[in-house]
């Protein structure tokens, strides 16, 4: 219900609500009313005897001008002509001047702010404007930046999606610190790494593995990202609560391994994927589930086949199954048999748990076929899990110095192209032409280097801005770019295509390997430089590996020495040398 009546111009005051907050000059609208009095009336709504303008702040600005300066028009000396609405009626209408005007999302953010700073609660303001709850909050987060953000946000330096990426905190100091790091790179996917250091994803494997409900019991905090749905949207904020809580159920799952009478339980590394290399499985006599067990085991089995389960229903019904079949296939061995064997268990990249019951060592080879045995395993003193780790080092630091060197890029990128013309067949080679992106979440920490958050961010950048309708909309994209994005862009593309990793030291991709090597010279790779190995990965080597490498280093005589000494010894010597272990010693040496 509305109503027109004149006013008092002393009764009239701006509102909260008022879109625009009467910004910009108004000289010709002053001109306007001085010759044509008011053609519009203030749209205004009653607190008490104040008349509270949501429409038409410019206008009473000029009135007030035109009042100070003594020239305002007879007609509207005792009052102004104002339109009434409840106030309610009056911010739904608001929404409409913001649509209306094409004003910047940052004065309705603040407009939202003004109505909460004056007592109005977020379902009432939501009622009001006719959105929901979710998106008041949203809005009212985004009011509550920082001066500095909303500023830079208004003028254009940064896109929306920055801007929420700021919400993820409410300190203002740390705010303008993530901006300053940021040095004129604003996007949202930087802003939220940098926002989140020290936290760890609930998709991480080791969270997966404590899962939500340890991990708050246990008194972890959570960081919300409320402009983003599902699990993404949650952070768990004590990544050093995760590692113990990890660290602890893990223990209790080789305590209970022991207490089944196993004789060895030994954990494993999550790319280790040639662990039952040199064992053999122990079978005892099948033994049958009863009837509450195969229950279990049908219900477990159901679950993983459904693609809606959540994380700890999977988790839970993998253990489950693993349970039950290990009594299947190992129930019938005696004491001593168990007590001979031991267990593998391994947490995947997924957070999945996998539980190998019932191997033991096969028995050595003698004569010549110890020989051949011995020599072929000579040069890998460091095991599977040892040799992917290195390769993986040696790949990641070339793709992190092909996107600070974009000719370098293009030099391997054509060379590559170049060198598989020539040849009939496929060569095999380093560079592949697809860039997919890696998750750094998936890499062990002890393998990732210092600058593969760098480029991961540049990725997620790029993927936000690049088309995905069609081709001929990416390909225009590209075409408009100015000549540095190009090449960055291409710096990226060919970083992400290079694969020279190898799973297992005696699946080698040679050709892939060679060009690795190359394509490092070419870059000016420093190993040594990018990576120093560290005891968790000098443990991994054999007795004789640790005490060549120690020689190398000139340290003699510690043949005797335990292999823990052994490798706080070498940890200790190569922190401050440049040795490198195996296969990536012999790169650096071509």
């Amino acid at each position: 219900m509305s109503d027109i009546r004149t006013i008092p111009l002393a009764a009239c005051k701006l509102a909260p609500e008022n879109a625009r907050q009467a910004r910009g000059d108004v000289a010709g609208l002053m001109a306007s009313i001085a010759s044509e009095s008011l053609l519009d009336p203030l749209h205004v709504y009653l607190e008490g005897k104040v008349a509270m303008v949501w429409d038409g702040g410019r206008r009473l600005k000029a009135l007030k001008a035109l009042h100070k300066a003594r020239k305002l028009p007879a007609d509207l000396a005792e009052g102004v002509p104002v339109l009434v609405s409840e106030k309610d009626a009056a911010c739904r209408q608001s929404v409409v001047t913001f649509v209306r005007e094409g004003l910047h999302p940052a004065r309705e953010f603040k407009a939202y702010k003004a109505m909460l700073d004056k007592g109005e609660s977020p379902e009432r303001i939501g009622a009001a404007m006719g959105v929901d709850t979710r998106r008041v909050a949203q809005i009212l987060k985004l009011a509550n930046l920082a001066p500095e953000i909303l500023d830079a946000f208004e003028a254009g330096d940064f896109s929306l999606g920055a801007a929420q990426a700021f919400t993820l905190t409410d300190d203002h100091e740390r705010q303008r610190q993530v901006l300053a790091a940021c040095q004129g790179w604003v996007q949202a996917p930087r802003v939220r790494q940098l926002l989140q250091q020290g936290m760890t994803s609930p998709r991480e494997r080791l969270a997966r593995f404590v899962g939500r409900e340890a991990y708050e019991a246990a008194g972890g905090g959570f960081l919300v990202d409320l402009f983003t749905e599902g699990e993404e949207a949650e952070a768990w904020t004590d990544s050093g609560l995760v590692e113990r809580l990890a660290t602890e159920k893990m223990a209790k799952v080789v305590e209970d391994l022991k207490a089944e009478g196993w004789g060895w339980v030994e954990v494993l590394e999550p790319y280790d994927f040639g662990w039952g290399h040199g064992y053999e499985r122990v079978s005892g006599s099948p033994v049958e589930l009863d009837a509450e067990e195969q229950a279990a085991y049908d219900a477990a089995a159901e679950v993983l086949e459904h693609e809606g389960a959540g994380v700890g229903e999977l988790d839970a019904a993998a253990e489950t199954l693993a349970r039950l079949e290990a009594k299947m296939e190992a129930g019938g061995l005696t004491a001593e048999e168990k007590a001979e064997a031991g267990v593998f268990i391994q947490l995947d990249a997924g957070g999945l748990l996998t539980i190998r019951r019932g191997y033991r060592k096969r028995p050595e080879a003698t004569g010549e076929a110890a020989g051949k045995k011995a020599q072929a395993a000579a040069p890998h003193g460091w095991g599977h899990t040892g040799h992917w780790h290195m390769t993986h080092i040696a790949t990641a630091a070339t793709r992190h110095a092909l996107l600070k060197d974009p000719a370098a890029a293009y030099d391997v990128l054509v060379a590559s192209l170049a060198w598989e013309m020539s040849h009939a067949m496929p060569r095999g080679g380093a560079l592949k032409l697809q860039a997919r992106g890696v998750r750094v979440s998936d890499i062990p920490a002890e393998a990732r280097l210092a600058g593969e958050a760098d480029w991961t961010s540049v990725f997620a950048a790029w993927r936000e801005r690049l088309p995905t309708e069609s081709f001929e909309d990416c390909f225009d994209f590209v075409v408009g770019l100015p000549a540095e994005e190009k090449a960055e862009l291409l710096a990226l593309g060919v970083g992400l295509g290079l694969d020279a990793v190898e799973l297992r030291h005696d699946q080698r991709r040679s050709e892939a390997w060679r060009q690795l090597g190359v394509f490092m010279r070419r870059t000016g790779v420093d190993l040594a430089g990018a990576w120093r190995p560290d005891a968790t990965f000098l443990a991994r080597g054999t007795r004789d590996a640790l005490v060549e490498a120690l020689s190398a280093e000139g340290v003699t005589g510690p043949q005797k020495a335990r292999k823990s000494e052994l490798v706080s010894l070498l940890a200790a010597k190569v922190a401050v040398s440049r040795w490198l272990p195996g296969v990536l010693a012999r790169q650096v040496a071509r």
